[in-house]
């Protein structure tokens, strides 16, 4: 047996005296080896004493886990203390007489006892750890430092003992169960708490807190600030995608007027109103400064004076109104916006290049896509019922813009036989423009004011035409039903000369006796004819902005025909053709004044 092995044997049963305490130690130091293997023996020995009841292993044992983790330098240092004596710095109690773990006359070595013994241990610790859920410490192999403390060779295997437990042998095979040892009783466990191992503190994990239900707090409906007021409305109009009502209108508001006969007003804290027509949309632009409202229709305003910081603006597709305090109409309608100030000054920025003009009253100005920002005078509108202007250029539709009420577009019965100008509409050949329907309101407007006004820019084509009472302008059913007609040349009438025919229920079926310029007041040139006649029977017709004629009538126009269709340019069924060019044609349902007729002759075709 070699002779460390006897030493350390002895040193482990304390049974080793001074002088082999001295020569083990000798050994130890000279192979760092020996020594690795001297402290591993030692430190199972001591958990093994107090597994198997020995009290100076009871205080080591209660520390092992705290111990394999500390520095193992610093327990080397005490188990080396402890061999060579209180004289090199360690102490070691005298042990007490215990029973001997093998009988001393047998042949077999005292480690290979101790490593049995070890090896059972290390699988009680094992199951215990197992239990609590923790890891055995890593320590060295017990045979790797064997194998490195001697050279190989093959050990006798062990007697068999009742008390010990045959090495396992290596992994893959797994380790027989162990025989049971004696154990100290522990602690019965607490049911509602677990034991954690005596050299390991577990912290019980709470379970987590489950997650508090937020329960949010109603929200209030947010509350809009009321900018204006509905005044009134009439026909089908829509507030915010519901029928409108007269009441409080909050920032945001849409206004839809959604016939051609549907209107609402508008009023202001500050009194600024806002009349809004036909097929419009209105719409507030709260986020803006000032007092932004988008429009696509027709409006008019009277706006109150206004802060110059913050203007009333009025925002169409082609152009920004700019508004200080004004009296004004804005008609946003195909590629265009037209402006017509009645008071104060305005200004029209086009918002396609930023071109703008200031307009000042009785003027007007169009932004449209192309062309210069120019202020014109303003042509008087009161009563507009039907207005043509012939800027189409081409095809075969005359559109009514008057914006009031359903449009009464005409139709061109024969398109060779006009000729689109810079002007307008050449009729070369005799045909007829005329609406397909009845001339509905037109013949309502009239007889509910009574009163009515004929306005046309014509450059007629010949001084004699071959047919006398050429039609320029009729509504009529035939020559023989007629409820007005402004024509050329009336039959055994003036020569060269506009007449106009006018049926009231003091008339006959034609509207005779006729109403007529004198002789030779027309020319081959543009000319702008008018005839009114007001609520008290007063008729009259002018040229060129001057009276050529007048007369009081009687009766009133209850007798008049909503069946009757406007036409231009002939009598419906006979030939009664006029040839020229239309500029402008403007049916009201009011009579202009001497100074608006004079007005519009200013203003010209445009």
């Amino acid at each position: 047996m070699d002779r460390f092995e006897d030493l350390l044997s002895e040193y482990l049963d304390g049974t080793l005296d001074a002088a082999g305490r001295a020569e083990l130690a000798s050994l130890i130091d000279a192979d760092p080896a020996r020594r690795e293997a001297f402290v591993d023996m030692v430190r199972e020995h001591r958990v093994l004493s107090a597994e198997l009841g020995d009290p100076a292993g009871e205080g080591f044992t209660r520390k092992l886990m705290t111990e394999l983790n500390k520095d193992r330098t610093q327990f080397v240092r005490a188990v080396m203390a402890d061999l060579k004596g209180p004289g090199s710095g360690g102490t070691r109690p005298a042990p007490k007489p215990r029973r001997p773990l093998r009988p001393r006359d047998t042949g077999t070595p005292g480690w290979v006892v101790w490593t049995a013994l070890a090896a059972g241990l290390l699988v009680i610790i094992a199951v215990l750890m197992s239990i609590v859920g923790g890891e055995e410490p890593a320590r060295p192999d017990r045979k790797t430092v064997k194998e490195r403390s001697k050279p190989a060779r093959v050990e006798p295997a062990p007697a068999p003992q009742p008390e010990i437990v045959k090495e396992p042998e290596p992994p893959p095979t797994p380790r027989p169960e162990p025989a049971p040892l004696p154990k100290p009783e522990l602690p019965k466990p607490d049911p509602l708490r677990p034991t954690p191992a005596p050299s390991v503190k577990v912290e019980p994990v709470p379970a987590p807190a489950p997650k508090p239900t937020l329960v949010e707090p109603e929200k209030a409906p947010a509350t809009l600030a009321e900018v204006a007021k509905l005044e009134s409305v009439d026909g089908d109009v829509g507030l915010n995608e519901a029928a409108a009502k007269p009441g409080p209108l909050t920032a945001g508001f849409i206004l839809d007027t959604r016939t051609e006969k549907s209107a609402a007003v508008i009023r202001y804290p500050d009194g600024t109103r806002v009349d809004v027509g036909g097929l419009t949309r209105l719409q507030d632009e709260p986020t803006k400064p000032g007092r932004v409202l988008t429009l696509n229709g027709v409006l008019s305003a009277e706006v109150a004076k206004q802060p110059a910081d913050k203007p009333m603006l009025f925002l169409t597709p082609h152009a920004e109104v700019r508004v200080l305090g004004t009296r004004l109409k804005v008609d946003s309608a195909g590629d265009s916006t037209r402006l017509d100030v009645t008071e104060g000054r305005v200004r029209l920025t086009r918002l396609k290049d930023k071109a703008s003009v200031e307009v000042a009253a009785g003027h007007h100005a169009i932004a449209g896509s192309t062309g210069s920002m120019t202020s014109r005078l303003t042509r008087a509108s009161s009563g507009l019922i039907a207005l043509y202007s012939f800027k189409e250029g081409k095809g075969g539709i005359v559109h009514d813009t008057s914006r009031a009420g359903a449009p009464l577009d005409l139709k061109i019965e024969n398109e060779a036989a006009v000729k689109w100008t810079s002007k307008g509409l050449l009729l070369g050949a005799p045909t007829m423009v005329a609406s397909p329907g009845a001339a509905t309101k037109i013949a309502q407007a009239c007889r509910q004011s009574n009163e009515i006004t004929i306005e046309v820019w014509v450059r007629p084509a010949t001084l004699t035409p071959a047919g006398k009472d050429c039609r320029i302008v009729t509504l009529s059913a035939d020559y023989l039903n007629q409820d007005f007609i402004l024509g050329q040349d009336e039959l055994k009438g003036p020569a060269r000369s506009y007449f106009t025919r006018l049926r009231t229920t003091s008339t006959d079926l034609v509207g005779k006796p006729a109403l007529a310029t004198p002789d030779n007041t027309l020319a081959l040139k543009p000319a702008h004819v008018v005839y009114t006649r007001n609520a008290a029977g007063v008729a009259a017709l002018y040229v060129d902005g001057v009276e050529s004629a007048h007369v009081l009538g009687a009766g009133s126009f209850t007798n008049w025909s909503e069946g009757y269709r406007l036409a231009l340019g002939n009598e419906f069924g006979t030939d009664r053709s006029w040839l020229g060019e239309y500029q402008f044609v403007a049916i009201h349902a009011k009579a202009l004044t001497a100074d608006e007729v004079k007005q519009n002759f200013k203003a010209g075709a445009e």
